[in-house]
């Protein structure tokens, strides 16, 4: 575990691509990744933005959000904001 600069993101790169480490990353250095960076698309890896702090419009916000990528899934159809073709790219064939 480590923040941004801590994290030797080479090194971390290196064992997350080789299969050896899994990581969950909010902070890193350079931020934000550039999005080809082997970190993006790595099996082991999860990329979240860097969002910090909190309001009280968040949290309807967020349940807002939320509720409205759910049903987006349920339609069969990709949620917004996706930035790593996978399991909920439903809808990339363009079908």
């Amino acid at each position: 575990m480590g923040r941004g600069s801590l994290v030797n993101t080479d090194a971390l790169t290196e064992e997350v691509v080789a299969g050896r480490l899994r990581c969950a990353l909010d902070v890193v250095d350079p931020e934000p990744l550039p999005g080809d960076h082997p970190l993006m698309s790595a099996a082991g890896s999860i990329v979240l933005p860097h969002v910090g702090g909190s309001n009280v419009s968040y949290r309807p916000r967020v349940r807002d959000l939320i509720l409205q990528q759910i049903e987006l899934i349920k339609a069969g159809k990709s949620p917004e904001f996706l930035v790593q073709r996978g399991r909920l790219d439903l809808n990339s064939t363009g079908e």
